[in-house]
């Protein structure tokens, strides 16, 4: 129901059903060129019947109308399947990650406030070159001078309240199970 309204609202796709299959008919009649359709957070549907017909939703849909997922999860969708018809592109945890020369490219560029290489280095190796955690370290030491910044690259460790803090409500409460990795997909 939620994304029939969605494609509705964003598409003029008369969705007047709740059913998949409505959907999917009424997507038929659909006359745009192309559409990318974000959904985020799939993990939280994961084992419902909302899956099942967003996997219908995915294999049925028509193909001008992309689909990027984003999940902590890989989806119960036949992924396999996808990925062997090229109609996949994933994006894991690592590609996106920050490398170091990023980290330094993302200080000088965006936040005008430049790290040294080895600083940059040590920085990414103490977030994981993970966005919160470079952007948590931006907002602590902003207007800073460099060498303010180095120390507190030297010191950073898990010995921050507001890091902590972030990190097991934000990260650590949704990380998969051991064992288990997670992927951003996109639909082609």
């Amino acid at each position: 129901a939620h994304l029939g309204r969605a494609l509705r609202d964003a598409l003029g796709v008369p969705a007047s059903t709740t059913s998949m299959a409505g959907l999917l008919e009424a997507l038929e009649a659909w006359t745009g060129s192309s559409a990318i359709l974000v959904l985020d957070d799939l993990h939280e549907i994961a084992g419902s019947a909302a899956e099942r017909s967003l996997e219908q939703f995915v294999e049925l849909r028509p193909h001008a109308l992309r689909v990027l997922a984003g999940s902590r999860r890989q989806p119960e969708m036949n992924i396999p399947r996808l990925r062997v018809s090229g109609l996949l592109q994933e994006f894991s945890n690592d590609d996106l990650r920050f490398r170091s020369w990023e980290v330094e490219e993302l200080f000088i560029s965006v936040f005008r406030e430049p790290l040294s290489p080895e600083s940059a280095a040590a920085l990414t190796r103490r977030t994981g070159g993970w966005a919160a955690g470079l952007q948590l370290f931006h907002l602590a030491t902003s207007g800073r001078t460099v060498a303010d910044r180095q120390r507190a690259v030297d010191d950073l460790g898990g010995r921050s309240k507001l890091v902590r803090s972030y990190l097991a409500r934000n990260v650590l409460a949704e990380l998969p199970e051991p064992g288990e990795s997670w992927r951003s997909v996109t639909l082609t």
